[in-house]
């Protein structure tokens, strides 16, 4: 098991504590597309983590549409967003 794939639980469990109770003011974008550029890095993995966490948990049906230079490397590093 990768350490990208230990730390998914992690990484989740975290997004819910900071979504949880905290949602209102991000409801604009239930139903919406988000285009993130950059998607593989840094800022970009946790936009990417967010958006899925706010779709699987609390239903927001946010499309997301992510570029990278490496979308083999995306899938292999982060297979849960994948």
């Amino acid at each position: 098991m990768t350490a990208a794939a230990r730390a998914e639980p992690q990484v989740r469990t975290e997004c819910r504590k900071v979504l949880d109770g905290a949602t209102g003011p991000l409801s604009r974008l239930k139903g919406s597309c988000v285009l993130v550029a950059g998607g593989t890095g840094f800022v970009g993995t946790w936009l990417d983590e967010m958006l899925a966490c706010l779709n699987d948990d609390f239903g927001f049906g946010t499309r997301i549409i992510l570029l990278a230079r490496s979308i083999e490397q995306f899938q292999s590093a982060r297979r849960h967003l994948a």
